[in-house]
């Protein structure tokens, strides 16, 4: 906590607000409409809130991360799907590496995906085993690789 005098003088040069998922989807889809720019959806929240608090000195939005780190978010916004909605059954099945290509497929022109992470398509799978959610199984499984 600060005491309310540091407070006062911080809200006079900072301003915050939040966005929900769903303002984040929104505004990714709208930026891409507009400007052809795809936004991850850290820099989506920055985005609208920068929008939102504009006022007569100019914003800088830094963009925090690549929108293919974010590929499921991605293609939800680009396809108007609410964030609490499933993949179709076409687009769950596919493998995260194929999630980002239908996201290329979709924004056509956006930034291409590093090539360090484009480069797994070729790697081979180093692991398979998929663990259950919950702590009994990931202690079962620690202990199991442990060989205790």
């Amino acid at each position: 906590k600060v005491d309310m005098a540091t407070f006062t003088a911080l809200r006079k040069v900072l301003l915050g607000d939040h966005v929900t998922n769903e303002d984040s989807l929104s505004t990714i889809r709208r930026v891409w409409s507009e400007n052809r720019y795809l936004l991850d959806p850290h820099t989506a929240v920055a985005w609208e809130v920068a929008e939102r608090l504009a006022g007569p000195n100019p914003l800088l939005v830094v963009s925090t991360a690549h929108w293919a780190k974010f590929a499921v978010d991605v293609y939800k916004a680009l396809g108007d799907i609410p964030y609490a909605d499933e993949l179709p059954d076409s687009v769950r099945a596919l493998s995260g590496m194929d999630v980002l290509a239908e996201v290329e497929r979709l924004a056509p022109g956006a930034a291409p995906i590093p090539q360090a992470l484009a480069s797994l398509r070729e790697a081979p799978a180093r692991f398979s085993e998929v663990i259950d959610a919950g702590r009994d199984s990931v202690e079962e499984a620690i202990t199991g690789w442990l060989g205790a």
